[in-house]
């Protein structure tokens, strides 16, 4: 597993991009602010490139300071999470290698008509000096819309 710290317009402009077949690179999102929760297809994918475009879903940036929690946008390789620290916004992209093991878990969903049918958990695994499998990093890997 890969875990590299990135500035937050960096984040903000990968969470916004396309793959060169123009699919998403984060096609799916988890955002919690305050006031609500969305889980589903990822609102900001080719919305724009920029910061400012992916902003525009909060209305600026002052409200998504101020009211983000956290945001995980993700595809089945990779994702970025967006979280508070010291009262600022942080970002963190995590990308699988060919080497790690991970065990995965797709969770039935309760309100399908507001969050979808199904998401799906990776937790990424390692062991210790003592061959102790232990989790490293877990996070999500898939959504499944109403069907």
């Amino acid at each position: 597993m890969k875990a590299e710290s990135l500035p937050l317009d960096t984040a903000l402009c990968d969470i916004a991009a396309s793959q060169s077949d123009e699919t998403p690179r984060f096609p799916w999102a988890m955002i919690q602010t305050y006031s609500r929760l969305y889980l589903g297809v990822n609102p900001l994918a080719n919305r724009g490139s920029s910061p400012e475009d992916w902003i525009s879903f909060f209305q600026n940036k002052e409200q998504m300071e101020q009211s983000l929690l956290e945001a995980r946008f993700f595809s089945d390789a990779e994702e970025i999470r967006l979280f508070r620290l010291d009262g600022g916004l942080c970002a963190v992209l995590t990308a699988e290698t060919d080497r790690d093991r991970w065990l995965e878990e797709t969770c039935e969903i309760a309100k399908k008509d507001k969050f979808g049918s199904s998401v799906t958990v990776r937790r990424v695994m390692d062991f210790d000096e003592d061959g102790q499998a232990y989790v490293v990093l877990t996070r999500l890997s898939g959504w499944k819309g109403v069907e």
